[in-house]
């Protein structure tokens, strides 16, 4: 199944641009940044509440430390998601991480951007083998097994 989603790209101020789509969380609308560079798909700690109930939530300590770009080493933990779906494409209990993103998001406000509730990284870009066309301004995805 292949699907073809629109992009929707913000200027950097002059300096690129940042890279997004709309998915869905458990059936509810999330903004996701697309990053090349992110080895691992992450939400925001902060955020996850508005996709799943706090009674429902179970993180887990994951064992491993996220890096970010030019940051320290940052705590994760895991989680899963009953269902994410990415336009046609539904992935359902994807196991995937919460990392603080509340630097990226005040950074975002600063320059008016939507708050992002999350990062789809290169685990996902691969899995779906990612096609990214920003003359078209779309992202092409392509789903397997996952």
């Amino acid at each position: 199944m292949q699907t073809k989603i629109l992009m929707h790209l913000y200027d950097i101020q002059g300096e690129g641009c940042h890279v997004f789509i709309q998915v869905a969380v458990n059936g509810k609308n999330a903004n996701m940044l697309i990053d090349t560079g992110a080895s691992r798909t992450v939400f925001d700690k902060n955020r996850i509440e508005k996709f799943i109930p706090f009674h429902r939530l179970e993180l887990i300590q994951h064992d491993k430390l996220s890096m970010g770009l030019g940051s320290m080493p940052l705590e994760s933990e895991l989680f899963t998601i009953e269902s994410l779906v990415i336009d046609t494409i539904q992935i359902d209990d994807y196991i995937t991480v919460a990392i603080n993103l509340a630097p990226v998001n005040e950074l975002y406000n600063s320059l008016e951007i939507p708050a992002v509730d999350g990062v789809m990284g290169g685990d996902l870009l691969l899995a779906l083998k990612a096609k990214i066309d920003y003359g078209k301004q779309t992202i092409t995805l392509t789903k397997n097994k996952l």
